[in-house]
């Protein structure tokens, strides 16, 4: 039997045991651990395992790790692996977090590619949006960004877009020139949207009420790109634009009103263009790996 699998068999085990990590937060769960092993994975790890002993044995207490991730991360020291394919995007971004803070660079950088892997495929974009600002991700964060730009049209219809706020939905418009979306479909989305703000502070949801909602949200939407007929069908009833926007578009609509740049704020800057089976000419392949 090889050395790595000898000392495979000692992982959690009590059999020699002269640590116990201690998880207060968790109803003080344990797990034992041998110093001997899991002070060679790290500096930091060694410098954490030269406490105090009791009756030859070091309690340590962990409560910047869940039991589930830091059990990982024991994993990796003494067998070398882990079962990547059973874990999802949100616990790999743990486990980077938990190697991070003990020093374990080999399973650090693993978690960087499994991380880069997982954001080459669809995920839950705003779960992870947040899940990355919260860990302070900055690569995670910045990348699921750009991401959500080329996947917007995809993004506005999770379940949790209706959850965010207006700072969170402002980050997300500001990459206006980079977001994949068309105008009508945008509108109706800062509409639903705002209803639905309405509604969480019991206020009616008029025309006005909304457009207190967006503030300067709604100038994301680029209106004069839309066809008359739609921006009379679709958008004057909802009220949301006040008399002299709608006044001042329909004269820019009869040529009466010219612009270069914009109408009533609203650009008039085409976004990327569709091919005729509907793909956006621009939508490249997600190739972040390099920039890690």
């Amino acid at each position: 039997m090889a050395v790595k699998d000898r000392i495979g068999k000692l992982f959690l085990q009590n059999k020699f045991s002269d640590v116990i990590f201690v998880f207060p937060e968790n109803d003080y769960l344990e797990l034992h651990g041998h110093i001997v092993i899991i002070a060679t994975a790290s500096s930091f790890l060694e410098s954490l395992l030269k406490g105090p002993f009791e009756n030859n044995e070091l309690r340590v207490e962990i409560t910047n790790c869940s039991p589930s991730i830091f059990k990982l991360l024991l994993r990796f020291i003494y067998l070398d692996n882990i079962h990547w394919k059973e874990e999802s995007l949100v616990s790999r971004m743990d486990i980077f977090q938990c190697a991070e803070q003990y020093g374990v660079v080999q399973l650090a950088d693993q978690c960087k590619r499994e991380i880069q892997d997982c954001l080459q495929r669809p995920f839950n974009y705003i779960e992870i949006f947040r899940y990355s600002k919260q860990l302070q991700l900055e690569y995670v964060y910045n990348t699921t960004l750009s991401i959500i730009a080329t996947e917007f049209e995809t993004v506005v219809k999770e379940k949790n877009f209706m959850s965010l706020t207006a700072e969170e939905l402002k980050l997300f418009l500001q990459k206006s020139d980079s977001i994949l979306i068309g105008e009508l479909t945008l509108f109706k989305t800062l509409d639903k949207w705002a209803s639905v703000q309405c509604k969480l502070k019991d206020k009616i949801t008029s025309g006005e009420e909304k457009r207190q909602e967006l503030g300067q949200l709604l100038f994301q939407v680029r209106i004069p790109l839309i066809p008359l007929q739609t921006f009379s069908d679709e958008i004057v009833g909802t009220g949301i634009l006040t008399n002299h926007e709608q006044l001042t578009l329909f004269k820019y609509y009869s040529g009466v009103e010219k612009s270069t740049t914009s109408v009533c704020g609203f650009s008039i800057k085409p976004r990327q263009k569709k091919t005729e089976q509907g793909q956006w000419i621009s939508k490249k392949r997600r190739s972040y790996i390099a920039n890690w």
